[in-house]
């Protein structure tokens, strides 16, 4: 099949779970024989790719602000998407939705991922909730099939809208844990020591608790470090507070992926995610 995906910033991953999610997903379904195009935002990436892993990347410019980021990139994607004969367009993100009617008029099937509960993240305000929760009516109305990557999301959307979810749960990548470190790069350039450190991996918004988990870091009277990995482009603000309130025994690492991730992954004594929205993140099946 010919096969597109919409609404994230793209591959190689190097923002959130979506874009993991999607590049492992679409890796897997071009060697299965699929034609998989991945759509790309500018601004996100340095280098424009043409292709990934025999992924292909469709680049298109986009609005660098929080609130019309997405949008108007997936607007875009859409109208490339509708002159190129996809079987089916997966879209990401559930603020998406009043976008995949288009598709569907083009003769492609249409698969919508709603995620969690967008709508109830801290960082939106009053009309981007309102509008949020808008958009769960227009998946149910308009997409042939609803993905929910959690159960807790498949009875949301049965409750509330009637609406029969296709529940897929995330998997994970399984490693070994190497038996050498002492020649770690990662460690080094971060000062880290294996087992003494305790890691929390996610992009730095409220709804993720990372202030929550710094203050109660504070009280455990230990010498191990937490690492926190992840940032926030939009929310400077909160990643700042997040500094001035840790103390000399957190590390911020900024974004980290690819073999870097897994260094600070296998090297950890412990995993640590608080959340404050319901949902899977694939970052805990790693863990």
């Amino acid at each position: 099949m010919k096969i597109a995906f919409l609404g994230i910033r793209g591959i190689p991953a190097s923002y959130s779970g979506f874009e993991t999610f999607v590049e492992q997903t679409a890796v897997r379904l071009v060697k299965k024989g699929h034609d998989v195009t991945v759509y790309n935002r500018r601004h996100h990436y340095n280098k424009a790719y043409e292709e990934y892993k025999r992924v292909k990347i469709i680049t298109l410019p986009s609005i660098r602000n929080k609130h019309l980021d997405t949008i108007f990139h997936t607007f875009l994607s859409v109208i490339h998407s509708l002159f190129q004969k996809y079987d089916v367009v997966y879209f990401c993100g559930v603020g998406n939705s009043p976008l995949i009617f288009m598709p569907k008029i083009a003769g492609s099937k249409v698969i919508i991922n709603v995620d969690g509960e967008d709508w109830a993240r801290e960082k939106w305000g009053k009309f981007a909730q309102w509008y949020l929760r808008l958009t769960e009516k227009f998946a149910c109305t308009f997409g042939d099939v609803v993905l929910a990557d959690a159960v807790v999301i498949q009875e949301r959307y049965k409750k509330l809208y009637g609406k029969e979810t296709l529940y897929i749960p995330y998997g994970a990548n399984i490693y070994s844990r190497p038996t050498d470190c002492e020649n770690n790069n990662t460690l080094k350039r971060f000062n880290l020591t294996r087992d003494e450190y305790i890691v929390f991996v996610a992009r730095l918004e409220p709804e993720n608790a990372a202030h929550i988990l710094i203050e109660a870091f504070k009280s455990v009277k230990t010498d191990k470090k937490l690492v926190v990995v992840g940032d926030a482009p939009y929310n400077n603000k909160y990643v700042k507070a997040l500094k001035v309130s840790a103390d000399n025994r957190v590390v911020f690492t900024g974004y980290v992926f690819g073999d870097g991730y897994k260094d600070l992954s296998q090297h950890a004594y412990v995993f640590v995610l608080p959340s404050g929205v319901d949902g899977t993140r694939p970052v805990l099946l790693d863990q």
